[in-house]
């Protein structure tokens, strides 16, 4: 039978099953796979270790840096910190107007006192937040015998200076009670005291209050008004070398006595008339009339009147 001829022996299909399951059951050759799995497992290694390496060379640096970032910030908050800080203790610094130096304070400790509790406070403390206005009007309140205080605060330093310039005294005022309070020239009572002796008067003449006035420290005593037409009258006085010794409010309202240095009379003056220069010429022309024909007043010399003058 030739080759053409011959049939191909027909296969059952178990027979196809079993050729496919013995396929399956023979061992696969793992060559391959093995060695490309070294390989990796060998490439990723030395990935790893080259990037450890890594981290560990930038470590030190990075600490290094964040040392002087640190340093740095320090130094920094603490420069701020001095910059804008405040020192509760103040320099206290008088300051006396031209001329003056009777009026020098003795005792600063008081000063002192006063302004380190005013800096103590939380928020003067620093720069930003201080309130110099708030403290002036404070320190002025609480000492009436000054006449201005001026804070001063420098960027650079911690001290800040506290500025006192004490109140020009003008007249002495007795009470009745015999207190004894110093005026300043706008008739505020700037300091008390039981004696005479006890204030700097800066040779000022004494005011002698007989009508009852209601007198506080640091209180409006006298009108300003009152203030200079006194001063007047002294200036006016000692320009024909007559010294005014006293001055005194009777009852009477707007009555000015005013005693003369070694004569037994006074002179009457009205502080509601603002003509101070006029009442004391008045009083000079009287009073050398009367010396020409040799009359001296035995009680007063009455110029409250204008242009009028009348003794006793």
């Amino acid at each position: 039978m030739s080759p053409r001829n011959r049939r191909r022996k027909p296969v059952s299909i178990k027979e196809e099953k079993q050729e496919e399951e013995q396929k399956k059951s023979m061992p696969v050759s793992s060559t391959f796979n093995y060695s490309s799995r070294r390989s990796e497992e060998a490439f990723n290694v030395g990935r790893h270790e080259e990037g450890k390496r890594v981290n560990k060379e930038d470590k030190g640096p990075y600490k290094i840096k964040r040392i002087i970032i640190l340093i740095i910030s320090v130094i920094v908050i603490i420069f701020i910190y001095r910059l804008l800080h405040i020192s509760s203790n103040p320099e206290i610094v008088p300051v006396y107007p031209s001329g003056q130096a009777t009026l020098a304070i003795s005792n600063l400790k008081p000063y002192q006192s006063s302004a380190n509790k005013l800096f103590s406070s939380f928020w003067n403390k620093n720069k930003i937040t201080v309130n110099a206005t708030d403290i002036e009007s404070k320190l002025k309140a609480q000492f009436p015998n000054l006449e201005s205080v001026s804070v001063s605060i420098s960027l650079f330093h911690p001290n800040a200076k506290v500025y006192i310039e004490p109140a020009l005294p003008s007249f002495i005022l007795r009470t009745t009670e015999n207190t004894y309070y110093s005026l300043d020239i706008n008739g505020r009572a700037i300091a008390e005291a039981s004696s005479l002796g006890s204030l700097k008067t800066n040779n000022n003449a004494v005011v002698n209050d007989n009508s009852g006035l209601n007198v506080k420290l640091n209180t409006q005593v006298l009108p300003s008004s009152d203030i200079t037409f006194m001063e007047t009258v002294i200036a006016e006085l000692n320009a024909k070398s007559i010294s005014v010794s006293s001055f005194t409010l009777p009852p009477s309202s707007q009555e000015l006595d005013t005693y003369i240095a070694g004569q037994t009379y006074y002179v009457k003056f009205n502080l509601q008339e603002n003509d101070a220069r006029e009442q004391a010429g008045t009083y000079l022309a009287t009073i050398k009339l009367l010396k020409s024909e040799n009359i001296t007043p035995s009680k007063y010399v009455d110029v409250r009147v204008d242009g009028r003058s009348y003794y006793e």
